[in-house]
């Protein structure tokens, strides 16, 4: 997946996503964008 430009007022939505979680999946397409997390919880 290609990354965004760096953009000092975007957020850090997807570093906090991918820190936080085991894999991260963003799947865009023409009605929009899919995100699927997954984690284990212990």
């Amino acid at each position: 997946m290609p990354q965004p430009e760096r953009n000092a007022h975007r957020g850090r939505g997807m570093a906090l996503m991918r820190a936080l979680m085991q894999q991260v999946t963003v799947t865009q397409g023409p009605t929009g964008t899919t995100v699927d997390m997954h984690t284990r919880i212990a």
